[in-house]
């Protein structure tokens, strides 16, 4: 097997995406969180968004990706692995051609974190973080299932296709040692069929 050079992960929001990235940076992957990246390419272009929430670039996003490809954040994490000399996460892969670009890669592993909707739209809302939605339960779910489907702001269902590894998410486990504990595993289950547990921390 070789070794896997990018790690894409895809989930909807709330699925856990931000605490197995956590789990995997221990380990010594790099990180790119591709709403950041989104941000940071925007503000170097002069787009001013109309607010800062998660949706607010996508505008931008839209027009960025007909000049660079649809795949551009998908081949920008390639290249920063190529750079840097070890693997990159690329955090919140919601664009099918970036998951397709990675798991056509011999270098690439696209993985889905897979979460039942109700449950994280209740973890949605009990977090209430700056960047959320801002939505009722309802409309999260609804969005969603829009999501999942191609009917709404992102074809995270095709996305989901397009992965190899799939994880399963269990329900909100409250014991913070536990959950660091489930996250840690899940972690070593990535690293273990991406073949890049040799040369990483642990």
């Amino acid at each position: 097997m070789s070794q896997t050079s990018v790690i894409g992960l895809g989930a909807l929001a709330g699925a856990g995406k931000g605490e197995l990235s956590e789990q995997l940076i221990q380990f010594g992957v790099d990180y790119m969180h591709i709403g950041t990246v989104v941000r940071s390419t925007a503000q170097a272009n002069g787009f001013i968004p109309e607010n800062d929430g998660r949706e607010a670039y996508l505008p931008f996003w839209g027009e960025y990706a007909q000049e660079h490809g649809q795949d551009w954040l998908s081949k920008l994490a390639f290249e920063r692995a190529k750079e840097i000399g070890r693997p990159v996460l690329l955090d919140g892969v919601r664009i099918p051609a970036d998951a397709e670009v990675i798991t056509a890669s011999p270098n690439g592993l696209m993985c889905w974190l897979e979460a039942d909707i109700e449950t994280i739209a209740d973890r949605a809302i009990r977090r209430a973080r700056a960047d959320d939605l801002g939505l009722s339960r309802e409309d999260f779910i609804e969005k969603m299932q829009k999501d999942l489907s191609g009917e709404g702001s992102f074809s995270m269902g095709a996305v989901r296709d397009a992965s190899e590894l799939f994880l399963l998410r269990t329900p909100e486990i409250d014991d913070l040692l536990e959950r660091a504990t489930y996250y840690h595993s899940l972690a070593q289950h990535v690293l273990a069929a991406s073949g890049m547990t040799s040369g990483l921390t642990s």
